[in-house]
C-alpha cells in the first residue's frame, strides 16, 4: 500500500496536482538548474534528508539509478524529488526516503502523488513504502493543500520539512 493509500489521502490530492507533468532528471547540471530555481523562489535549494541535507554521493547515486524527477515548470513552481536509500534508518522496514525540494504546497502534493505512482515505485524494488522529507519553505498554512494537513508529520525541531 502506498503512502497515500496508507493514510487514506488519495482523495485529498487536487486535480491540479494530479495532472502536473514530471520528467526524469539525468544529469547533475539539470538537477542544479532546478534546485537554483527552488532557491530563487525561497527554498533551501538542496534536497533534504533525515536530519541533514542529502550528500552529493547520495544524489549522484539517485541520478545514476534514474530516481530523480523534476516538475515541468510551465506556469508551475520549481520542484524536484528523489528516492534515496538511507541506511541510518533502523526502525522502519523500508529504508527509502522521498526527498522533495519545492516552495509550493500544490507542487508538494503533486510530487507525493507522482512518487506514489507505479512508474516511480518500480524503482524501489519490492518496497512501496518510503519516508518523506521536504523543504521547510512549503507554506504550511496554505489552504490549497488538504493533503499536507493529512500527512503524519513528526513534531521534531531537528527534522527538515
Amino acid at each position: 500500500q502506498t503512502l497515500l493509500g496508507a493514510i487514506n489521502a488519495e482523495k485529498l490530492v487536487c486535480d491540479e496536482a494530479r495532472t502536473m507533468k514530471w520528467s526524469q532528471i539525468r544529469t547533475e547540471s539539470e538537477l542544479n538548474t532546478v534546485l537554483e530555481r527552488v532557491k530563487a523562489e525561497g527554498g533551501i535549494g538542496l534536497l533534504p534528508g533525515f536530519y541533514d541535507i542529502l550528500s552529493k554521493e547520495a544524489v549522484n547515486e539517485a541520478l545514476s539509478r534514474g530516481c530523480v524527477w523534476k516538475l515541468d515548470t510551465k506556469n508551475n513552481a520549481a520542484a524536484v524529488f528523489s528516492f534515496i536509500r538511507e541506511e541510518k534508518i533502523k526502525s522502519l522496514r523500508s529504508k527509502w526516503v522521498c526527498s522533495i525540494a519545492t516552495t509550493s504546497a500544490v507542487a508538494l502534493d503533486s510530487a507525493i502523488w507522482k512518487a506514489c505512482s507505479d512508474e516511480c515505485l518500480s524503482y524501489l524494488g519490492e518496497d512501496v513504502a518510503f519516508a518523506l522529507c521536504f523543504d521547510g519553505a512549503v507554506p504550511v498554512n496554505d489552504s490549497t493543500s488538504s493533503l499536507f494537513h493529512a500527512l503524519p508529520l513528526a513534531d521534531d525541531p531537528c527534522l527538515l520539512f
